[in-house]
């Protein structure tokens, strides 16, 4: 009589412990994955961090290389930025460049790569997009960031917008640019050549 019963209440027990099993398995693999996005991320701006762009850069120069696909990137700075930090303090500062992550996360296309490359400086790589487009793209993301309002700051008692420009360099793989250390290098030079002509403005490799 009691054969049918203790059948039925092992059954449940199997099940239960398949159901804990699999939650504990599920909660196990979210945890890896956070812990794998935070590995990759900057904390601060939220985009891809130094680590993760290395990675990606050498995975991006093989298929370029090896499809002869174009291979674009641009070199972002902040315009003035430390004397923002001096006018509005550190976490205006912070605020920006959170903000700023977001806006160009946004701005960019979904299989374009935006990591931090160091300090106020953030890199764009752009795959399969040959420098005429990411140019444009630059323009575009310049002209975003000129008239977007990235943080406010009290001054005076008074509520006060605080906005900024950017300068970007953009080069491409190709005629002397062979490799993308030279690629990196070749933008920065760009972007420190847009500060030098005026600043919040592109410019390209020649």
């Amino acid at each position: 009589d009691l054969f049918v019963p203790v059948v039925f209440f092992l059954g449940a027990c199997f099940v239960l412990l398949v159901g804990i099993l699999s939650l504990q398995t599920a909660i196990d693999v979210r945890r890896l994955a956070t812990l794998e996005q935070e590995n990759i991320t900057d904390p601060l701006m939220r985009i891809y961090n130094r680590r993760y762009l290395d990675r990606r850069l050498v995975d991006e120069e093989r298929r370029a290389l090896r499809y002869e696909l174009p291979l674009s990137a641009l070199m972002i700075d902040i315009d003035h930025f430390k004397a923002i930090n001096d006018a509005h303090g550190h976490q205006i500062g912070d605020a920006i460049l959170h903000n700023l992550g977001k806006l160009i996360v946004h701005t960019v296309r979904n299989t374009d790569i935006v990591a931090r490359y160091g300090g106020e400086e953030i890199l764009i790589v752009a795959p399969n997009t040959p420098v005429g487009t990411a140019a444009r793209l630059a323009d575009r993301l310049r002209l975003a960031v000129e008239n977007a309002v990235l943080a406010t700051d009290i001054v005076e008692g008074k509520k006060k917008t605080v906005r900024v420009t950017v300068s970007i360099g953009v080069a491409y793989l190709g005629q002397d640019v062979h490799d993308v250390r030279a690629l990196l290098q070749v933008a920065d030079k760009a972007m420190y050549r847009a500060k030098q002509e005026g600043r919040n403005r592109v410019a390209i490799n020649n």
